[in-house]
């Protein structure tokens, strides 16, 4: 997961881990993910949509041009109608909220998965 708070990227690998997914890695900065991603090669990434060294819609269309078949969820603190617009133009798969419970947000993250057997995603 691509968040700037380490209780929010431990929190999301815990749920992951519980619902049988590996994840292979993550990332406090913008920049460092866009630089790990490729190399990782995830099924899906889980991006927060405000850093302080960018957004994570910016770090979903540099990750679209380098690998498109890696998969983005962006997430956002509020379910805004600006943040999902922004994130299906990025080229995401979907739109998670911070305020959602762990169990709806490991659903959309499955169903954002529905076509691929996961087997490694990355929380960056």
């Amino acid at each position: 997961m691509l968040d700037d708070h380490e209780m929010v990227r431990r929190g999301l690998r815990q749920l992951l881990e519980s619902g049988g997914v590996n994840v292979v890695g993550e990332s406090g900065s913008a920049r460092e993910a866009v630089r790990l991603i490729p190399a990782l090669r995830p099924e899906l990434v889980i991006l927060d949509d405000d850093l302080p060294d960018g957004t994570g819609a910016a770090v979903c269309r540099a990750i679209a041009v380098t690998d498109p078949s890696i998969r983005s969820v962006l997430l956002a603190g509020a379910a805004e109608e600006a943040v999902l617009i922004d994130a299906i133009v990025a080229g995401a798969w979907g739109c998670l909220s911070k305020l959602d419970d762990g169990g709806e947000q490991l659903r959309l993250i499955r169903r954002a998965c529905q076509v691929v057997c996961v087997s490694e995603w990355a929380i960056f």
